[in-house]
């Protein structure tokens, strides 16, 4: 039978004083949280971690200093002076606490707990945890915890017999039901987070799936983890490639590939590179693609392996413990294209008695559209809708060239024709003289009528030191254009791209300086692409002793994304970098790139 607090603790505002004093003595020390908030609820007063295990509901509770009233039954004896000999003993207590505090009931039966623990402490601080989640929401409000930290932690142990259907757990609420105080909580079965951090503010029932603890759940929807589904799949349309990704768990992709996976011990490195294999494989003729309107083969695919955590999805490190049973696999499989698709459609065909639904997930430029897939209804398509899409291509670059000097060299041939007529007739005989007159007249006023005829551009040494400005604007572009070239999959389409702006004689040196110093790297070491180049700044700009060009230090700032799995990361870079620059076949182009240093900045 459940049943709620009907009467308060007999605690005195002396005893709050008193326990207040104690708290303040001996929370000196700090703890590290392992728990990644997503929401405000990590920031309640008060904070609960359930973990229900095979024979025990295990109870952590992070107790706020001005609730120890509700509290009251797990206060040590020690510190409760107004109430010496009064007291009862904590068996009592505990019993009191679990009826009319916080309640545990498995298939109906109340539990009582254990006090494995009960101290002083400071609050965890979940802030950086949750702004990073956040992070992926810009506009998103922001929390912050009491401002006092002090709490009283306490660990609770609750025996199970058996293994229940179902768990409900209940609040401390007042007689009309209303909860008494904030709590937030967040709970496990077994490894696998049932949801994210919520609010516990009425009767929650939890049931339990012990065979697969993946698909215990809480009958209010609200409460569930960020990654709920075990298959997911996204489709990525980038201006040079089509992406399909698909999350799979690794006990889920074992109903449709033969895979040996370990049950009494970690996955170990072997395991994971063949596992990974047999998964690339498998995903990359399991749903074939059609590009407008054609079927293509994938020019390659990757995999990694992710893990569930309360503020989404991790990727695993090498070092990292994975179990079999939780452990998911992530497969990209990547179609290159020359440009943006105008088409792009899979078919879906993983179904079973137990998934029935696949999430599904489009991102384009205009960003994220979400699809359900099912057997009657199998298909993701998308089709190219945008209206202000601008191709990321390399165009003819336009940055100021070196000044020349226009040569009218039709008049200039007349004009010497002219004089040397007019010289040919000093001191010749007198029709020698008329003649050269009249021709180096003719000569000379015809060079005026054909002034624009047959003009000819010579290069003036160029001096950048003198022209700050158009020095920079030649960089900026040249170094966008870097950036652009790394949106290209296929090496030869890159190596061409990049032949539009790095000169030949040093193509080599300078296109692996900017695949090795240019490469912005994100979570799982993913490669971003630039999205804009900005805040150019050149430094000891000085002409080449040889050849059009200059030398630079140049300072830039690069914005870079990439998206896998449904999030968009981002980064900032600033660089500082050594470069030569020369005009080379009608074109600015790079000769020379060291980079001095990539600091990612917040």
């Amino acid at each position: 039978m459940l049943e709620k607090a009907e009467r308060p603790h007999p605690f005195t505002t002396s005893v709050r004083v008193i326990i207040g004093l104690v708290l303040t003595l001996f929370c000196s020390h700090s703890v590290s949280a392992d728990v990644l908030p997503v929401n405000a609820a990590a920031f309640a007063p008060n904070v609960a971690e359930i973990r229900i295990e095979d024979g025990r509901v295990t109870v952590a509770i992070e107790i706020y200093i001005g609730d120890l009233e509700v509290f009251g039954d797990l206060v040590p004896d020690a510190w409760v002076t107004s109430e010496a000999g009064r007291r009862p003993d904590l068996s009592v207590r505990l019993s009191r606490f679990a009826r009319d505090t916080f309640q545990v009931v498995a298939d109906g039966d109340l539990l009582i707990p254990e006090l494995m623990r009960v101290e002083a402490r400071r609050r965890l601080d979940r802030r950086p945890a949750l702004q990073q989640s956040l992070s992926r929401n810009p506009g998103a409000p922001q929390f912050e915890p009491p401002e006092d930290d002090r709490v009283l932690y306490a660990e609770l142990t609750y025996p199970l017999a058996g293994k229940p259907s179902a768990i409900t757990l209940i609040p401390p609420l007042d007689s009309a039901g209303k909860p008494k105080v904030s709590f937030g909580f967040i709970t496990f079965h077994n490894d696998v987070p049932v949801t994210d951090f919520w609010y516990l503010s009425q009767a929650e029932l939890l049931r339990l799936d012990w065979d697969d603890p993946w698909y215990s759940s809480y009958g209010n929807s609200n409460l569930k983890r960020h990654h709920a589904g075990a298959v997911l799949t996204f489709l990525y349309v980038d201006p040079r490639e089509v992406r399909h990704e698909t999350l799979i768990r690794l006990r889920d992709l074992t109903l449709w590939l033969d895979l040996e996976l370990p049950s009494n011990r970690p996955l170990d490195v072997e395991d994971r590179a063949r596992i990974g294999r047999a998964a690339e494989q498998h995903f990359e003729t399991l749903a074939p693609m059609r590009i407008d309107g054609a079927t293509v083969s994938p020019y390659g695919s990757t995999s990694q392996f992710m893990t569930v955590t309360t503020s989404g999805l991790a990727l695993a490190d090498p070092a990292d413990s994975l179990d079999a049973d939780t452990a998911l696999i992530g497969v990209i499989a990547s179609y290159p294209t020359d440009q943006i698709a105008g088409t792009a459609v899979i078919e879906w065909p993983l179904f079973n008695e137990r998934i029935t639904q696949v999430p599904a997930t489009v991102i384009d430029a205009a960003g994220p559209l979400n699809a359900l897939l099912t057997p009657a209804f199998p298909e993701l398509e998308w089709r190219n809708v945008m209206l202000a899409y601008q191709d990321p291509a390399i165009v003819p670059l336009t940055a100021p060239r070196p000044p020349v000097a226009r040569l009218p060299m039709a008049t200039i041939v007349l004009t010497f024709l002219g004089l040397l007529g007019l010289g040919l007739g000093i001191k010749r005989r007198r029709w020698v003289r008329r003649l050269s007159l009249v021709f180096g007249g003719v000569c000379l006023a015809s060079g005026l009528l054909v002034y624009d005829y047959l003009p000819i551009d010579v290069p003036v040494p160029f001096r950048p030191a003198l022209d700050e400005t158009a020095a920079t604007e030649v960089f900026t572009r040249l170094i966008d254009a870097a950036g652009k070239a790394q949106y290209e999959i296929r090496p030869e389409r890159k190596t061409e791209v990049l032949s539009r702006v790095v000169a030949g004689a040093t193509f080599e040196d300078v296109s692996a300086e900017i695949d090795r110093g240019l490469a912005i790297q994100t979570v799982g070491g993913g490669l971003a692409k630039t999205d804009a180049v900005h805040t150019v700044l050149l430094d000891q700009v000085s002409p080449l002793s040889e050849g059009t060009g200059f030398s630079a230090i140049a300072q830039w700032q690069a914005d870079a994304s990439a998206g896998h799995w449904g999030h968009n990361h981002q980064r900032s870079v600033a660089f500082r970098a050594l470069t030569e620059i020369v005009f080379e076949d009608d074109a600015w182009r790079l000769s020379g790139l060291t980079v001095l240093s990539a600091k990612q900045l917040e």
